[in-house]
């Protein structure tokens, strides 16, 4: 739910999956991707990330307002596929909250995959006697 043309009224609603479904639009050679920060180098996130598995690699939006800390973008695994999410914190501290969760958030992306990858997974074919 928008409540004016700006992102910035706190009146404002989005979830995380309608913005992970805009992101699964996109690829990774087009201009959403390309136009992304890069954590720990470029934009919004040349100072975030920096250590951690994401530094370098992971390309995202980041969104900033008084009680609101958001970040949505692409994580490139190991196996060659790409996580596309979202997450958004609110509350008085969230600055505080999503810069720790950040860290987390791109550890448990680097172990990725622990098992198999997303397009292996799935129904098994059903075999009628």
């Amino acid at each position: 739910m928008f409540a004016d043309g700006s992102g910035l009224s706190e009146d404002d609603r989005i979830s995380c999956s309608t913005l992970v479904r805009v992101l699964a639009r996109g690829d990774d050679e087009g201009a959403m991707f390309m136009g992304m920060s890069i954590a720990g180098q470029t934009g919004t996130l040349k100072s975030s990330l920096k250590g951690t598995p994401g530094e370098g690699v992971l390309r995202a939006k980041t969104g900033t307002l008084k009680k609101t800390r958001a970040l949505s973008g692409f994580f490139p695994t190991k196996n060659g596929e790409t996580i596309q999410f979202s997450f958004i914190v609110n509350g008085d501290r969230a600055k505080v909250r999503a810069e720790s969760l950040w860290d987390d958030l791109v550890r448990g992306f680097a172990t990725y995959p622990s098992g198999a990858a997303p397009s292996d997974l799935g129904p098994l074919p059903v075999e009628l006697s």
